[in-house]
């Protein structure tokens, strides 16, 4: 399927997408793959209202890596829970997205 397809089956769609990407977008994995995938856009890095470029120090594998730390990390200080928990305050991360309508 070209990439011109797909693109007219989500503006025809456009309900069953923005329900898809809510579902992935509240989901631990599609939340984490998104952030990590915002911080490498060539818009985020180029951005004229900043005094410099800023282009992430790591690779999209060694933020998991560390993100893999942290949890281990949290696990060792907190046993009963599952590790996911927020660096400054300790309490459960939270990655409630909210709903965004499609324009089309």
């Amino acid at each position: 399927m070209s990439v011109i397809k797909i693109q007219d089956w989500k503006k025809r769609h456009s309900e069953r997408t923005a329900e898809a990407d809510f579902k992935y977008s509240n989901k631990e994995r599609g939340f984490i793959v998104i952030r990590i995938g915002d911080l490498f856009k060539p818009s985020r890095i180029k951005r004229k209202d900043r005094p410099k470029n800023l282009k992430p120090e790591m690779t999209k594998k060694e933020m998991w890596e560390e993100l893999f730390l942290h949890i281990e990390f949290m696990k060792e200080l907190y046993p009963d829970s599952d590790g996911r928990l927020c660096r400054y305050c300790h309490q459960p991360q939270e990655r409630d997205v909210g709903r965004t309508l499609s324009p089309h």
